[in-house]
């Protein structure tokens, strides 16, 4: 029959045994196993992690894409892609293609650059 068995034995094998060699057996006994926590420790350990998540030293922020710099010439040309999709439509939209009318001679008259000739880079230099 095996001493072990008996619970009056287990001591004996506690006491075989050396715990104190193998670290891993204590570290964690710092830890409190248990407790109560008041509620003065429990907000404060809030407090602190929302503090610790507020700070920006880990997280990396999104930026977010940059939309390119369109060209008169390419607004334009979307402005008529509008126009083309409502033209087509069985419906009346003639007051949102004169709309588009509109907004394509602001862009003509306020936006539309002249394109400098090669002349005029030679003068400046």
């Amino acid at each position: 029959m095996n001493n072990y068995k008996s619970p009056e034995n287990i001591s004996n094998v506690h006491g075989m045994l050396n715990f104190d060699k193998y670290a891993y057996v204590s570290i964690d006994s710092n830890f409190p196993a248990r407790g109560l926590l008041s509620d003065v420790e429990i907000i404060s350990s809030v407090n602190n992690t929302a503090q610790n998540d507020d700070s920006d030293s880990d997280v990396e922020e999104i930026e977010k894409p940059k939309k390119p710099v369109i060209s008169s010439k390419e607004a334009i040309d979307k402005i008529n892609d509008l126009k083309d999709f409502f033209l087509n439509k069985n419906q009346d939209f003639s007051k949102i293609v004169d709309f588009l009318l509109n907004i394509e001679n602001v862009v003509i008259e306020k936006c539309n650059t002249k394109q400098t000739s090669i002349k005029d880079f030679v003068k400046k230099q």
